[in-house]
């Protein structure tokens, strides 16, 4: 749906002369899940005070990030950014949830 509203969007919001940009919205879109999980997962993993472990994933996961962006950027530019920022935030969800799903183990 957002690769079909993008570009009125994108128009709607920054003008015409960003019309390119509608390309990297639909993809950068494919974040928001990651994102999302990983927010929603931090509330369990609060829960079980296992914010050390989380933590210790984020930083992997932004060294991931960044990784990707010295890796990419130089040759696909926005794109390139955009395909390891979806890449990224998939990285910390899934670390994240099995974080959240071992997290409890052992608790009464």
């Amino acid at each position: 749906a957002l690769g079909l509203a993008s570009r009125p969007l994108v128009h709607l919001v920054f003008g015409a002369g960003l019309g390119a940009a509608a390309e990297l919205l639909t993809v950068v879109a494919w974040a928001l899940p990651g994102a999302v999980a990983s927010m929603l997962l931090g509330i369990v993993i609060a829960a079980w005070r296992a914010q050390r472990r989380s933590l210790a994933w984020l930083a992997a996961t932004l060294v991931l990030a960044l990784t990707l962006e010295l890796a990419w950027i130089p040759g696909a530019g926005a794109a390139g950014a955009a395909r390891a920022v979806v890449l990224a935030h998939g990285f910390g969800a899934a670390g994240n949830l099995v974080i959240a799903l071992t997290a409890g183990r052992g608790a009464a």
